[in-house]
């Protein structure tokens, strides 16, 4: 009976539901055992072996995993995992901005916010035009300055297209963690969740009341001198 169902890639089919229900989760990898001879398979669709073969069940299985591209992926996401794959969201909004990011984080968390990836994103962006922004907000500076953050050494580089401010107190100050592209895009931490958030690349509304809370915030904003000065 199931040999009249083989090769007509029904197993794929059902792995690629089981990788697009884990990406509407907001989940960051997808870790499985696989049978040592199916891992050719798995493989295929994009997991990788880790470690050496062992029993389970008397057969050979490996360990294997995948994290998950969300690369050009356009569906809203509730319980984001943090920090992935906040981050690499964060990064697909900053790739598919046509003229504005803005970025609103208490420290600007190194694991999120200091990597190649969304730097490179950033820059690109920056470079398009001279009607394109980056305005960063952040409530505590002390952090990337003593340590370094690669979106401070580009806003020290750009400071007409790059900008990065600090506002320690206010009432709308409440710990969250945004990204906002355009008028229409939002990634969203509430600062009373540690680990989860939400993604919603195509909803105007949303975006528009983020919009404006940032915007408000960005009035009451300065810029520090350390953040201005290069280092020598």
């Amino acid at each position: 009976m199931l040999q009249q169902h083989r090769g007509k890639n029904y197993g794929r089919a059902i792995l690629d539901h089981i990788v697009a229900h884990a990406k509407c989760q907001g989940l960051a990898r997808l870790y499985l055992h696989a049978q040592q001879q199916a891992a050719d398979f798995y493989a295929m669709a994009g997991f990788q072996r880790i470690g050496a073969s062992f029993l389970e069940a008397d057969i050979p299985h490996v360990a294997m995993e995948m994290a998950l591209d969300y690369s050009g992926y356009n569906e809203s996401i509730g319980g984001v995992g943090y920090p992935q794959p906040f981050a690499r969201l964060a990064t697909e909004l900053c790739i598919t901005a046509r003229y504005c990011i803005r970025i609103l984080s208490p420290h600007l968390d190194h694991e999120v916010f200091d990597q190649t990836s969304i730097s490179d994103a950033i820059s690109t962006l920056a470079r398009r035009g001279r009607r394109t922004q980056v305005k960063i907000l952040v409530g505590d500076s002390r952090s990337i300055v003593q340590r370094g953050h690669k979106l401070l050494t580009l806003a020290r580089r750009i400071p007409s297209s790059v900008q990065i401010r600090t506002l320690t107190e206010h009432p709308e100050m409440i710990g969250q963690t945004v990204v906002i592209r355009d008028l229409l895009g939002l990634l969203y931490k509430p600062g009373d969740s540690a680990h989860e958030g939400f993604y919603q690349p195509d909803a105007p509304a949303p975006t528009n009341v983020q919009l404006e809370k940032f915007d408000s915030l960005w009035q009451h904003s300065k810029t520090p001198s350390e953040l201005r000065s290069l280092n020598l």
